[in-house]
């Protein structure tokens, strides 16, 4: 019985770790996502005004 009792200690504990490690990924991501989503936006808005330009002297033209 004592057996059983540890085993089932040890699969509890590695789905503690596991759940650890995904939640551990998961920030990670989050984090990684949330600095690109910056960058990615800062670029947009830089083009963004040059582009705004381009396009009103397009439609302006049209």
């Amino acid at each position: 019985m004592s057996w059983n009792g540890r085993n089932k200690s040890e699969i509890t504990d590695k789905k503690t770790d596991q759940q650890e490690i995904i939640s551990l990924l998961h920030a990670f991501s989050m984090r990684m996502y949330s600095e690109r989503r910056k960058k990615i936006k800062e670029a947009l808005s830089d083009n963004g005004e040059s582009e705004v330009k381009s396009h009103g002297t397009k439609n302006e033209k049209e």
